[in-house]
């Protein structure tokens, strides 16, 4: 029996069954392969421990309980838990803020080995508040025995906006225009990650829609690449834009260059594009510090052939983008009017958290 702890277990493992290790090789064998080979319990297991201080996404409160076994028979291992594993009052934290407090999570694991390889599935990993699930998410995983194999995933996701954006604590999430998101994906882990995924999400009107496909290679620090086509709808109003680019995460803050193209794109779709943009980053209105694109810096280019207004309709729109932590400028703004006349359009907005009025 093995304990760990820093006062009191919080991590109980018992072997209940003699075995073999080939010195040789070093490969374990139970000859007895009738019943559990190990069983453990997990109490009120702190998890923040499960979370860097460098962590984009961590845990900064909770608890966990659970009991879980493995079994073992002709060199294959299966871990389980016997119940999902619980843990209350959970914190979960983003870049620079709070995502939610005092959630509920329930995680159902299992996990096997065999000379082939190995392979695992959550099903599922639920996140509740106040009895309200807010996240629900399933994956399956395999990775073929060999060197340099790669990890296969498949996986679903669904998402409550609506009790997301309740939550007083994540601060940025009230923008989130939206009722419910969804999605599946498929990907190859090894050393960096090419992941597939379509998305979902509709408003709180259900002919307010968003679908997207996305397509993105992750390197080993997380830096990635992208492309997603997307469909917005208002009821009949539609737009479909592209979005491509690169995001990299930097000391001073997270470098996008990204680019925006389109032929027939309304701008009330581009406001509402902007506003996840603005909960992704965690900035609110500023009272703390940060402008309403938050740490975001680099550049961002559109094209549209054309932009409609309720007013208006602008052929030939382009223009550049740059993020500053104090300021986002345009440069290069052009513009065809039905009078068939070019604008060229510069301008700038700054941010300064000292000021009264901030912009």
């Amino acid at each position: 029996k093995v304990s760990a702890g820093e006062t009191d277990p919080v991590i109980i493992v018992s072997v209940l069954q003699p075995f073999e290790v080939d010195g040789s090789n070093g490969r374990l064998s139970v000859p007895n392969g009738a019943g559990d080979f190990i069983e453990g319990t997990v109490r009120e297991f702190p998890l923040a421990w499960l979370s860097g201080p460098e962590a984009r996404l961590g845990f900064s409160g909770g608890h966990a309980n659970g009991d879980f076994a493995v079994r073992a028979a002709n060199g294959r291992f299966a871990l389980g838990f016997k119940r999902p594993m619980a843990a209350s009052g959970v914190s979960l934290r983003g870049p620079g803020r709070l995502l939610g407090t005092d959630l509920e999570m329930l995680l159902s694991l299992e996990a096997g080995y065999s000379p082939s390889g190995w392979n695992f599935a959550v099903a599922p990993l639920t996140i509740r508040k106040d009895g309200r699930t807010v996240v629900e998410f399933e994956a399956k995983g395999t990775r073929a025995a060999g060197t340099s194999q790669p990890v296969a995933v498949t996986g679903t996701w669904k998402v409550d906006l609506q009790v997301l954006a309740s939550e007083a604590e994540a601060k940025g999430a009230a923008l989130i225009p939206g009722k419910a998101a969804s999605g599946e994906f498929t990907g190859s882990i090894s050393e960096d990650a090419d992941i597939q995924c379509k998305v979902a999400a509709v408003g709180r009107d259900p002919s307010h829609t968003l679908s997207a496909n996305v397509h993105a290679d992750v390197d080993a620090d997380g830096d990635f690449t992208f492309t997603v086509p997307m469909r917005l709808a208002l009821g009949t109003d539609t737009s479909e834009i592209t979005a491509e680019g690169g995001v990299s995460f930097e000391r001073d803050g997270t470098r996008i260059d990204a680019k925006l193209t389109g032929d027939d794109v309304a701008l009330e779709h581009m406001r509402l594009l902007a506003l996840p943009l603005a909960a992704v980053e965690g900035c609110d209105v500023p009272r703390g510090g940060r402008p309403i694109w938050g740490v975001l810096v680099g550049p961002i280019e559109v094209s549209f052939k054309r932009l409609r207004t309720p007013d208006d309709i602008y052929e030939g729109v382009s223009g550049r983008f740059a993020l500053r932590h104090e300021s986002v400028s345009l440069s290069g703004g052009r513009v065809w009017l039905l009078q068939h006349d070019l604008a060229v359009i510069v301008g700038s907005v700054s941010f300064d958290a000292t000021r009264q009025a901030p912009y």
